[in-house]
């Protein structure tokens, strides 16, 4: 699909739309949150929600406190426990 297409039908998505378009495809889609001591911190999409105007983008580790997780732990404090 040419991107003028794309771009026509992204503006014709209400918000549901977009979102319910976002959560079918969360195994698609990663998020790049930053580096910490030239470490790239990204996390998987668990799934997507609306937040007042604005869709949420909800990660896999974010459930749970992030200094517990073995991976961003690493990623804060350069050690594995």
């Amino acid at each position: 699909m040419k991107r003028e297409k794309l771009l026509k039908l992204a503006n014709k998505l209400s918000n549901e739309d977009l979102l319910y378009l976002l959560n079918v495809s969360t195994d698609r889609l990663s998020v790049y949150c930053g580096y910490i001591d030239n470490r790239c911190v990204t996390d998987d999409v668990l799934w997507c929600s609306m937040n007042g105007t604005k869709i949420q983008l909800n990660l896999m580790h974010c459930e749970e406190d992030l200094r517990k997780n073995r991976s961003w732990h690493y990623a804060l404090y350069g050690t594995k426990e």
